[in-house]
């Protein structure tokens, strides 16, 4: 049920919206995930227009025929944090892409990696920062990328196990 899970954290970091629900449901049931829940298929049924309120209630009774914790908003930031580490690691975002991102999310983080990775992002700012800084000062800007690619390595160390 870690697919669910993962739903779950990304709808609950804002990395999906309600309306998007019903199609990230549909495919995890087209993967084999979560049939047997009849919350799960019925949010798969359901249009993404419909009411915001109504498709998380119907998210939340998945979840909970299927077994799976609703994960609380310093879980969806936690995991966010990771996922952009781990992004960052494997080559599917770039240092300033990650960066932008991260302003859209709170600070949560737990242990030493999370906080490093936090404390190198937090140096950056902000998106448009980061664009003069590339310009203006890059020997200083490829210090900070290197730094923060350190510090997804060593955040993702810890998660490289759960991406497939």
């Amino acid at each position: 049920m870690e697919r669910v899970r993962e739903l779950a954290l990304r709808q609950a970091a804002g990395w999906l919206t309600a309306a998007e629900l019903p199609m990230a449901a549909a495919e995890l049931l087209a993967a084999g995930v979560g049939g047997a829940s009849p919350a799960l298929c019925d949010l798969a049924g359901r249009s993404g227009r419909e009411p915001e309120p109504e498709l998380l209630e119907v998210l939340r009774q998945a979840m909970d025929e299927l077994g799976v914790e609703q994960p609380e908003s310093a879980q969806a930031e936690r995991w966010a944090v990771r996922e952009l580490a781990v992004r960052l690691h494997v080559g599917d975002a770039d240092p300033a892409g990650t960066a932008a991102l991260w302003w859209r999310w709170g600070n949560s983080a737990e242990g030493g990696a999370e906080q490093g990775f936090l404390e190198v992002l937090r140096r950056a700012c902000c998106g448009d920062c980061l664009a003069g800084r590339a310009r203006e000062e890059a020997e200083s800007y490829r210090r900070w990328e290197e730094e923060l690619r350190a510090a997804a390595a060593e955040l993702a160390g810890g998660s490289a196990g759960r991406r497939g």
